[in-house]
This record gives structure tokens, C-alpha cells and sequence, in this order.
């Protein structure tokens, strides 16, 4: 086959075209610190690239909701230390009231105090977390809590909206790994009982009542069974915070492993780009050298 000028200037225009592409396609993995810049140039890290990258997506969203189940458990850990507080200060004015040598009027002094201190209660179970209700399982946008105000006696009464509800939805969860679904709040029936009001209300109405000291130191020990339970349900709330602990580590490190597996896929080698770059420009040139010396002769060359 006869080979013309023309086709020997076509193949130097190809592969120095050729070597351009591979000097662009270097110059790309340098400044974007990517092997690839679109699908095409290589379908098989594009594929592997997304799965990684959703994988890396699916363990951020987890630690979203371990954030999110921390929020919870924090705000109810530090809800049930201040119900610790408020009833043992509604034991201590039990205990004072109980001296006979109270008269109805400083009785009705302490009810008065006693009064404000179950309101605060209804006020803690209606705290809130970002605009939720924490202490109502699944009912998040009701209040679990309701004061009746009180009659000419003094005393109100106190409406729970959970009561005789279904107990799991008093259950409030979180997924915070594949398939693990975590309850993150308290039970409202296990801390803020019927039972827990309707023997404060009794308390309140024995202050008011005129009742012996004797009958007002009867209510102590169901305060004390009531504090009882609220500490039972913070140590629950402790066991599972502990596991959240541990499954944020574990997150963490598949976080970490995802992350270094997709770095490895996608991000490229910067030492040895620099040198294939150089590598190429060398190339590139000798090329142009070469081209430049085989394209020169003309006829004119040969006439002279």
C-alpha cells in the first residue's frame, strides 16, 4: 500500500489529538482530585462510586437520628430529675404539715405551695423537643397533660390524655441502624400515673380537710413509691442512652470505612498523576518534534 504525505499527516494529527485527550484528562484528575469526571469515562467506578456514596449517605442519616434520639433522651433524662426534685419537696412539706402543731391556716399555706408544685409538674410532662411533645409516645403534637383549675377548695385536678390509651403508643422510636428500631422516650404511664395526681390530690385535701398529722404522714410512702418509679424509669432511660453510645461508635467506623473504600473508587492519586502529567507532556512533545521533522518536506524542498 502506497503511503502519502496526506495519510502521514492525518495519523500525526490523530495521535497528537490522542495525546491531548490524555493531557486534558490528567489535567481534570488534578484539579478536581477525581479519576473520572463524567460516567463515560469509566462506567465501572461510576456504578461502584454511587453505591459507596449512598452507602456513606444511609450511615449519615443514622447519626441524624442518633443526634436526634441523644435530643430526647437528655431532655427527658433531665425532665425526670427535676419530677425527683419536685416530689421530694412535696414529701418535706408532707413531713412539716404532719406536726400536729400546724393549725389549718399554715396547712392551707402549704396546699397553697403543694398546689404550685403539681402544676409544675404538668408542666414538665408537657416538655417539649423541637416542637414536640416528649412525655405522649406517639401523639407528639398533643399535650399529654391538662390542669383543671381548682374549685373554692384549692385543689385542681390533673387530666392525662394517655390514659387507657394503647401502650405502644406510648412508645416513641427511632431507626438508627439497619433494621434497629430504638425507643427513645420515657413510657408517660410508668412517671406521670393517674395515680401519682390522685394521691397528691389526696395530700391536698387532707392539708385542707383538716386531717390528723398522723393521716398526712400516710401519704409518704406513696410519694416515696412514686419516686421510686420515676427512678426505675431513668435507669431504663440510662441503659438504652448507653447503647446509643455504642451504636454511635459503630456508625462512626462504618462511616469511616464507607468513606476511605469510596475515596479508594473515586479520588485519584496525586503523585502519580503528577507524573503520568509529565509523563504525557514529554511524550507530547517529542511528537510535535517528530511530527514537525516528517511533515517538512515539500516539493520545493527538492528542487533546490
Amino acid at each position: 500500500m502506497r503511503v502519502t504525505q496526506g495519510m502521514m499527516s492525518q495519523d500525526i494529527l490523530r495521535q497528537l489529538s490522542n495525546s491531548y485527550r490524555n493531557l486534558i484528562t490528567y489535567q481534570q484528575q488534578l484539579n478536581s482530585g477525581k479519576k473520572i469526571t463524567r460516567p463515560s469515562q469509566d462506567p465501572v467506578v461510576a456504578v461502584m462510586g454511587i453505591s459507596y456514596r449512598t452507602d456513606v449517605t444511609h450511615v449519615e442519616q443514622y447519626q441524624r437520628n442518633v443526634s436526634e434520639a441523644y435530643k430526647w433522651m437528655d431532655s427527658s433524662d433531665s425532665s425526670l430529675d427535676q419530677v425527683n426534685a419536685v416530689l421530694q419537696r412535696i414529701r418535706e412539706l408532707a413531713v412539716e404539715a404532719s406536726n400536729d402543731t400546724y393549725d389549718s391556716d399554715q396547712r392551707k399555706a402549704v396546699n397553697e405551695e403543694v398546689e404550685q408544685l403539681k402544676r409544675q409538674l404538668v408542666v414538665i410532662g408537657n416538655k417539649q423537643v423541637a416542637g414536640r411533645y416528649i412525655f405522649n409516645g406517639e401523639r407528639t403534637s398533643v399535650a399529654p397533660l391538662k390542669v383543671n383549675e381548682a374549685a373554692d377548695s384549692g385543689v385542681s385536678t390533673v387530666v392525662l390524655t394517655f390514659t387507657g390509651a394503647n401502650p405502644r403508643e406510648n412508645s416513641y422510636s427511632l431507626e438508627v441502624s439497619d433494621g434497629i428500631q430504638l425507643k427513645v422516650n420515657v413510657d408517660p404511664t410508668t412517671v406521670f400515673t393517674p395515680d401519682l395526681f390522685k394521691d397528691i390530690h389526696a395530700l391536698q385535701e387532707k392539708l385542707v380537710g383538716g386531717a390528723s398529722g398522723e393521716e398526712i404522714s400516710n401519704s409518704l410512702d406513696e410519694l416515696d413509691g412514686h419516686a421510686t418509679q420515676v427512678n426505675a424509669a431513668r435507669a431504663d432511660l440510662g441503659a438504652r442512652y448507653n447503647r446509643v453510645e455504642m451504636l454511635e461508635n459503630r456508625l462512626g467506623q462504618q462511616k469511616e470505612i464507607s468513606e476511605k473504600i469510596m475515596s479508594q473508587n473515586e479520588d485519584t492519586d496525586f503523585e502519580e498523576v503528577v507524573i503520568k502529567l509529565k509523563t504525557q507532556e514529554a511524550v507530547h512533545r517529542a511528537a510535535l518534534a517528530v511530527g514537525a521533522r516528517i511533515m517538512q518536506p515539500t516539493l520545493v524542498d527538492f528542487l533546490r
